[in-house]
Protein backbone atom coordinates (compact mmCIF):
# COMPACT_ATOMS: atom_id res chain seq x y z
CA UNK A 1 0.00 0.00 0.00
CA UNK A 2 2.92 2.17 1.16
CA UNK A 3 4.69 1.74 -2.49
CA UNK A 4 1.01 2.44 -4.41
CA UNK A 5 0.71 6.08 -2.50
CA UNK A 6 3.98 6.45 -3.38
CA UNK A 7 3.53 5.83 -7.23
CA UNK A 8 0.57 7.71 -7.41
CA UNK A 9 1.96 10.69 -6.10
CA UNK A 10 4.85 10.79 -8.36
CA UNK A 11 2.61 10.06 -11.14
CA UNK A 12 0.29 12.94 -10.07
CA UNK A 13 3.56 15.56 -9.49
CA UNK A 14 4.41 14.48 -13.12
CA UNK A 15 1.21 15.04 -14.91
CA UNK A 16 0.77 18.58 -12.88
CA UNK A 17 4.78 18.84 -13.89
CA UNK A 18 3.92 18.56 -17.51
CA UNK A 19 0.45 20.67 -17.42
CA UNK A 20 2.79 23.34 -16.15
CA UNK A 21 5.12 23.37 -18.78
CA UNK A 22 3.25 22.95 -21.69
CA UNK A 23 1.51 26.11 -22.02
CA UNK A 24 -2.05 26.95 -22.90
CA UNK A 25 -3.09 24.31 -25.93
CA UNK A 26 -5.05 26.82 -27.97
CA UNK A 27 -5.38 29.14 -30.53
CA UNK A 28 -4.86 32.21 -28.28
CA UNK A 29 -1.85 33.61 -29.54
CA UNK A 30 -0.53 37.52 -30.10
CA UNK A 31 2.47 39.46 -31.23
CA UNK A 32 4.09 41.73 -32.26
CA UNK A 33 6.90 42.93 -35.37
CA UNK A 34 7.70 46.61 -35.93
CA UNK A 35 4.78 48.17 -35.17
CA UNK A 36 2.03 45.60 -36.54
CA UNK A 37 0.44 43.23 -34.32
CA UNK A 38 -2.01 39.78 -35.25
CA UNK A 39 -3.62 38.20 -32.35
CA UNK A 40 -5.70 35.44 -32.83
CA UNK A 41 -8.00 34.42 -30.23
CA UNK A 42 -10.07 31.06 -29.96
CA UNK A 43 -9.66 27.71 -28.11
CA UNK A 44 -7.05 25.00 -29.83
CA UNK A 45 -7.94 24.50 -33.32
CA UNK A 46 -11.02 27.08 -33.60
CA UNK A 47 -10.30 30.57 -34.27
CA UNK A 48 -13.36 32.07 -32.57
CA UNK A 49 -11.72 36.30 -34.30
CA UNK A 50 -8.15 36.96 -35.92
CA UNK A 51 -7.64 40.94 -35.16
CA UNK A 52 -4.60 43.09 -36.64
CA UNK A 53 -3.62 46.30 -35.74
CA UNK A 54 -0.97 49.03 -36.19
CA UNK A 55 0.02 52.00 -34.78
CA UNK A 56 0.67 53.61 -38.35
CA UNK A 57 3.20 56.23 -39.03
CA UNK A 58 3.43 59.35 -38.16
CA UNK A 59 1.40 60.81 -40.57
CA UNK A 60 -2.38 60.00 -42.54
CA UNK A 61 -1.26 57.15 -44.63
CA UNK A 62 -3.97 54.76 -45.94
CA UNK A 63 -3.29 51.20 -45.60
CA UNK A 64 -4.54 47.78 -46.82
CA UNK A 65 -5.00 44.89 -43.94
CA UNK A 66 -3.78 41.09 -44.97
CA UNK A 67 -4.05 38.12 -42.31
CA UNK A 68 -2.87 35.13 -44.49
CA UNK A 69 -3.41 31.21 -42.59
CA UNK A 70 -1.25 28.86 -43.74
CA UNK A 71 -1.58 25.05 -42.59
CA UNK A 72 0.96 22.99 -43.22
CA UNK A 73 -0.70 21.20 -45.97
CA UNK A 74 -3.18 22.54 -48.28
CA UNK A 75 -4.17 26.19 -49.87
CA UNK A 76 -3.72 29.21 -47.79
CA UNK A 77 -6.36 31.35 -46.84
CA UNK A 78 -5.94 35.25 -46.74
CA UNK A 79 -8.79 37.93 -45.20
CA UNK A 80 -8.24 41.22 -46.05
CA UNK A 81 -9.26 44.80 -44.72
CA UNK A 82 -9.27 46.94 -47.66
CA UNK A 83 -9.22 50.84 -47.16
CA UNK A 84 -12.08 52.25 -48.83
CA UNK A 85 -12.40 55.06 -51.43
CA UNK A 86 -13.23 58.80 -49.42
CA UNK A 87 -12.79 57.09 -46.56
CA UNK A 88 -10.31 58.85 -43.91
CA UNK A 89 -6.71 57.86 -43.39
CA UNK A 90 -5.59 57.63 -39.67
CA UNK A 91 -2.28 57.19 -37.57
CA UNK A 92 -3.86 53.90 -36.72
CA UNK A 93 -5.32 51.42 -38.48
CA UNK A 94 -6.75 47.82 -37.81
CA UNK A 95 -8.97 44.74 -38.50
CA UNK A 96 -10.76 43.32 -35.68
CA UNK A 97 -13.13 40.54 -37.04
CA UNK A 98 -11.08 37.89 -39.31
CA UNK A 99 -11.61 34.96 -39.72
CA UNK A 100 -14.75 34.37 -37.40
CA UNK A 101 -15.66 30.77 -36.58
CA UNK A 102 -13.01 29.19 -38.73
CA UNK A 103 -11.27 26.07 -37.87
CA UNK A 104 -8.04 25.19 -38.94
CA UNK A 105 -4.96 22.70 -39.15
CA UNK A 106 -2.65 21.98 -36.30
CA UNK A 107 0.63 24.32 -36.69
CA UNK A 108 -1.45 26.68 -38.95
CA UNK A 109 0.54 29.94 -39.37
CA UNK A 110 -1.53 33.01 -39.02
CA UNK A 111 0.72 35.69 -40.59
CA UNK A 112 -0.54 39.51 -40.52
CA UNK A 113 0.88 42.69 -42.97
CA UNK A 114 -0.44 45.88 -44.19
CA UNK A 115 0.74 47.44 -47.48
CA UNK A 116 0.46 50.98 -48.02
CA UNK A 117 -2.62 52.13 -50.62
CA UNK A 118 -0.37 54.54 -52.27
CA UNK A 119 2.66 52.41 -53.68
CA UNK A 120 1.33 48.79 -52.38
CA UNK A 121 4.88 48.89 -50.14
CA UNK A 122 4.48 46.74 -47.25
CA UNK A 123 4.61 49.25 -43.65
CA UNK A 124 5.67 47.42 -41.19
CA UNK A 125 6.43 43.87 -39.68
CA UNK A 126 5.18 40.73 -40.95
CA UNK A 127 3.75 38.92 -37.02
CA UNK A 128 2.78 35.33 -37.43
CA UNK A 129 1.38 33.02 -35.00
CA UNK A 130 1.00 29.38 -34.50
CA UNK A 131 -2.26 27.65 -34.22
CA UNK A 132 -1.62 24.76 -32.33
CA UNK A 133 -3.51 22.26 -30.01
Amino acid sequence: MKYYRKALAVTALAALTAIAFAGPANADAEKTDDGVTVGVFGKKLHVKQASIFTGGPGFNVCLNGFLTFTPPSGPSATYTDYHQPGEDCHNSQGAYFLAENTNWPNNTTACAYFLRVSNNKRYGGKPCVTIHN
